[in-house]
């Protein structure tokens, strides 16, 4: 009974959950077996075929998705060899396998390690080798294939890739700057899965970013999953930083970052997950510049944003990376809003396309074509001296390696110099300013309806009344509060009126100030009784005892005037 009952339960499989099927997929484990050498036949020497063998190709337009629909059991197994007969004395090889994997995927192996990276299309890898066929040597018996279990895990290939921490409005800025429509929401982590989109431009040029879920401390240490995104920064060309220009803060626990400090926190992930990433260039992105109080926070971190070690003394002891990035751009922008979209897509292209160049090392106008014309009219000569003083002036201004690359670009080109053009507060941050938006469909108005509105009436001239001195108005208010009409003191002799607080009657006595003083001494002792039980008495021991000596002086001396005025 209870083995059917187990077998019944097994048989019935529950769903799986729409949120936990995962739609991309960038590690696989897969295993794979050569084929099995055929045998010979010793009567007349035949020899076995060899065993097929199991191939990664890396394709374009595959993904992993793709592999597991193909081999559903995760098992790629080539052809066995044909055995040696008398009407085949060679038996033929087995059927080889090939697997299609995405470009971009690197082969792991449980005991080697890091194998090979497939990174171009074509690329070839021998996963499994076939068993040699039956001959003379070995029995005429075939030997079994290789069997082994790899792990296949994709890099993604981006030319860009978008780096931050949750909730920096990666998504919203990837919809903005291409036709791509990921999950945008206002929570952290709505990003769970990298994606790849594609920035189009007029002239059919086409750049693709890679969109990468959200960052947080600790991801070199592979929390939150570190390892699993990062890896896919390692074979982009361009880093995007992207931060919230009021910092970030994942929860209640945690401290909240400036922006500046959020910079340092990515950089010194990026820095203990590979060291190497910090060498690729970089372009800063401050999101969110549409709030409100926007330009006052980036206007207090903007002059570090170029320079960063400058701004190390801001920085937590536990933040301070040993190697800084160098930031080539920093662009603020309202991905929300669609401001300044235009300017990320100019300076990614910008960027990309200055270390494609020297990369190359490109020297245009050529020097094998003769000079002058309308397309390679002749270059300046800049002396040695020159070039040298330059150089000197570049590395005492601070300045980014975009700018340099672009002095070395005229340098080299015989081109006059970029002119310097420093942004003011108007020209950088006057998009982001509250704007007055006029109202539509405004229809015109005659003179006659303006007269009846009453725009031209001048209103009748009220003198402001003159403010009364500042003594009177104590005197007022102390009026109020006792409830005893007071009378300033110019050297006439005036009768003291006593007022009732409620009624106004003239029958108001006040209090005695000798049972007050006990009331206060009453008050004090208890209160210092309540501390003593809290264990607090000895902070406030002192004070109290002091006030009541002040109390009981205070009443010896209304004792002793009372005796005096009862002795006369």
């Amino acid at each position: 009974m209870v083995f059917t009952q187990s077998y019944l339960l097994k048989s019935v499989k529950k769903p799986i959950r729409n949120y936990l099927r995962s739609r991309f997929l960038d590690t696989l484990r897969l295993t794979t077996k050569g084929g099995h050498g055929g045998n010979g036949l010793p009567k007349y020497g035949g020899v076995g075929g060899q065993g097929g063998a199991v191939y990664f190709v890396a394709k374009e337009g595959k993904s992993l998705r793709d592999v597991v629909t193909k081999y559903p059991n995760k098992r790629a197994v080539a052809g066995n060899g044909e055995e040696s007969s008398k009407a085949r004395i060679l038996g033929r090889r087995g059927t080889d396998q090939k697997v299609e994997v995405p470009v971009g995927i690197r082969v792991l192996d449980d005991e080697a390690g890091s194998i090979t990276e497939l990174d171009e299309e074509g690329k070839t890898y021998l996963a499994s080798g076939g068993g040699s066929g039956g001959c003379s040597g070995n029995s005429f018996l075939g030997k079994p294939g290789q069997l082994r279990t790899l792990t296949l895990d994709l890099k993604l290939i981006a030319d860009v890739g978008l780096v931050g921490f949750p909730n920096a409005g990666k998504s919203t800025l990837v919809k903005a700057i291409s036709n791509a429509s990921p999950k945008i929401a206002s929570y952290p982590f709505t990003t769970i899965r990298p994606q790849i989109a594609t920035i189009e431009y007029e002239d059919y040029r086409q750049i693709t970013i890679a969109d990468l879920p959200g960052l947080i401390e600790g991801a070199h240490a592979n929390f939150g999953m570190g390892h699993k995104f990062l890896k896919h920064v390692e074979r982009t060309r361009l880093l995007l930083i992207m931060v919230d220009v009021f910092g970030f803060q994942l929860s209640q626990q945690h401290r909240k970052r400036n922006c500046l400090e959020t910079v340092y926190a990515l950089n010194k992930e990026l820095e203990l997950y590979d060291p190497t990433l910090l060498d690729k260039p970089c372009a800063l992105i401050i999101n969110k510049m549409d709030k409100e109080g926007a330009v006052d926070e980036i206007c207090k971190y903007e002059r570090y944003f170029h320079s960063l070690q400058d701004g190390l003394k801001m920085c937590p002891e536990e933040l301070i990376p040993s190697k800084l990035l160098t930031i080539d751009a920093v662009v603020p922008i309202s991905a929300k809003s669609m401001k300044e979209i235009e300017k990320v897509k100019h300076e990614v292209r910008t960027i990309l396309d200055l270390k494609a160049a020297e990369k190359l090392h490109m020297d245009w106008p050529s020097t094998r074509v003769a000079q002058g014309g309308l397309f390679h009219a002749p270059k300046a000569r800049y002396t040695k001296e020159t070039q040298d003083l330059i150089k000197v002036l570049m590395e005492e201004a601070k300045l980014t390696i975009l700018q340099r690359n672009k002095i070395n670009y005229h340098l080299r080109n015989g081109e006059p110099l970029p002119v310097p053009k420093e942004p003011k507060f108007e020209q950088e941050y006057s998009n982001f300013l509250p704007v007055a938006i006029p109202r539509k469909n405004i229809k015109k108005r005659s003179l006659h309806t303006i007269i009846e509105s009453g725009a031209f009436d001048v209103e009748k001239y009220v003198p402001h009344k003159p403010k009364e001195p500042i003594e009177k108005v104590k005197l007022k208010l102390q009026e109020q509060m006792s409830g005893i009409k007071m009378f300033p003191d110019d050297g006439r002799r005036r009768r003291r009126v006593l007022r009732s607080k409620s009624e106004g009657c003239m029958d108001y006595v006040p209090p005695d100030r000798a049972s007050e003083l006990l009331e206060e001494i009453n008050e004090r002792v208890q209160w210092l009784e309540e501390m003593e039980a809290l264990g607090e008495g000895k902070k406030h021991r002192a004070t109290i005892q002091l006030q009541i000596a002040e109390k009981l002086n205070e009443l010896k001396r209304l004792d002793r005037a009372k005796s005096q005025e009862n002795e006369i």
